[in-house]
């Protein structure tokens, strides 16, 4: 399906949920639940061809009917977050030409947007499709500082948590790297969760050692990683399954390249589902997603874990307290 045609049919099925009146009303900007599905074999090759009668989506144990499926149609919106603190200094040169794979992949309607983080994010450059911007935004990129992972976070997830415009229907991905674990953010692991949930941002995280652990002595062996580094792998692997993305941790540097690879692989073969929810309730409750696929039980599906219904948040779900600042590439502070 074309975007063209992706957008008219999904405006078609936004027609047809009211009733009633002369012209087509939405009654909320969540009546039709997007989801962006990855779906790869055990070797982790993606899976083509699948059409609506493939897909079983439920949503609170309850099925729903997918009404539209989009393959490698919907544009893209993706962010390189990258850690830009002093021990990257020797690493950035194979990070930029990491990075820039990212970039390559676009096409026509995708856009990608560069941020580094230290204590403070610098935004280099806003969402473009100008490769040259781009590049010039990763070369732009001054390591020094100390690492906020958390607060980088929140600050570029806050950024993404009002919905685009029903005609500005995209896919959204986050790429962050990072070489250490977090110790001077304000914001938690929980709140970042909480956050992450009611945003359809697909978080892939690359981890880094700050510098090239021992072996533990085993053929073939991984690094050996410090307790506070197990558990910054154990927090990013939450985040990134509970938003469909992934997460990897890379041996060295020159691992980048190949898997940043991996990333380009996941976000140029990707499902866009669409479904009106059978649930009416305005009750503002996190609804669990699930999606299968009967005829491919060994496919590996990558999906968000869910969504925020429609209506106020319940009493007892947080949201994040702190409000760490971003600079923009002019310099002006945000909130």
């Amino acid at each position: 399906m074309s975007r063209p045609s992706w957008m008219a049919a999904a405006a078609a099925l936004l027609a047809c949920v009211s009733v009633g009146t002369a012209q087509p009303q939405f009654r909320s900007e969540v009546d039709l639940v997007l989801l962006t599905v990855t779906v790869t074999d055990r070797e982790g090759r993606p899976v083509v061809g699948l059409g609506p009668g493939d897909f079983d989506v439920f949503e609170d144990a309850q099925r729903q009917s997918v009404a539209l499926v989009a393959v490698d149609t919907v544009p893209l919106d993706v962010m390189l977050l990258i850690d830009a603190s002093g021990s990257m200094k020797d690493r950035l040169p194979v990070v930029r030409q990491a990075t820039q794979r990212v970039v390559s992949m676009l096409r026509p309607g995708d856009r990608a947007s560069v941020a580094g983080f230290t204590h403070i994010v610098r935004v280099l450059t806003e969402f473009t499709d100008d490769r040259r911007a781009l590049g010039a935004a990763l070369e732009a990129l001054a390591p020094h500082g100390r690492t906020a992972l958390y607060d980088a976070l929140y600050v570029v997830l806050k950024g993404w948590r009002l919905p685009a415009p029903r005609a500005q229907v995209r896919r959204r991905a986050l790429v962050v790297l990072t070489d250490g674990d977090d110790t001077t953010s304000l914001n938690t692991h929980d709140e970042i969760m909480d956050l992450a949930r009611g945003i359809d941002v697909a978080v892939y995280a690359v981890s880094l050692p700050p510098h090239e652990p021992p072996l533990d002595g085993r053929p073939g062996a991984r690094p050996v990683l410090p307790p506070t580094l197990r558990q910054a792998d154990f927090e990013l692997n939450a985040l990134t399954r509970e938003t469909g993305g992934r997460a990897y941790r890379a041996v060295s540097s020159r691992e980048l390249t190949d898997l940043y690879d991996h990333i380009v692989r996941d976000l140029s073969h990707q499902y866009t589902l669409g479904y009106v929810s059978t649930d009416t309730r305005r009750d503002g409750r996190f609804r669990g997603l699930t999606v299968r696929i009967p005829s491919n039980p060994g496919a590996v599906i990558r999906t968000r874990a869910g969504y925020y219904a429609p209506g106020g948040r319940p009493a007892g779900v947080s949201t994040p307290a702190h409000r760490p600042a971003a600079v923009t590439a002019a310099g002006a502070r945000a909130r």
